[in-house]
């Protein structure tokens, strides 16, 4: 019985970890400690962007980031964290919700640090793919 509770839970996750492989494999780093870097990926999940966008928006404000701007036609949310032992510094993070093919949304995740201040690659990959996972939430 063990074991298939564990082979459900596989494959309960195997669209989880189709969304998660776009999302590490499309993301892209640009710049340096001193000018600054701005991490960007993009995936495809299942569903309409109206549900995609709530979920984002929601996920967002529990997880502590300051919305700063959003446009539910548009699917932009803009928003910020304080750096910490930034000086007043804030790191600000995009998400696009747009239509796709197929009853699917593409998700655009970015954010940017700037120059002085540091986010480990792997930090900002996992919240960018739990920013993406729940926007194919249902």
């Amino acid at each position: 019985m063990k074991k298939l509770g564990i082979i459900a839970l596989v494959v309960s996750g195997l669209a989880l970890n189709a969304n998660a492989a776009d999302c590490e494999s499309n993301l892209t780093v640009d710049g340096n400690f001193f000018k600054g870097k701005v991490y960007k990926t993009n995936a495809i999940v299942d569903g309409d962007t109206a549900t995609a966008f709530k979920n984002v928006y929601g996920f967002l404000v529990k997880d502590g980031w300051k919305i700063s701007s959003s446009d539910k036609e548009i699917g932009n949310i803009s928003a910020g964290q304080e750096v910490s032992y930034g000086a007043g510094k804030s790191a600000p993070l995009n998400v696009l919700v747009e239509a796709a093919p197929d009853s699917k949304v593409t998700v655009s995740v970015s954010f940017s640090t700037s120059g002085g201040t540091a986010a480990s690659k792997e930090t900002v990959t996992k919240q960018f793919c739990a920013i993406i996972a729940e926007a194919g939430k249902k």
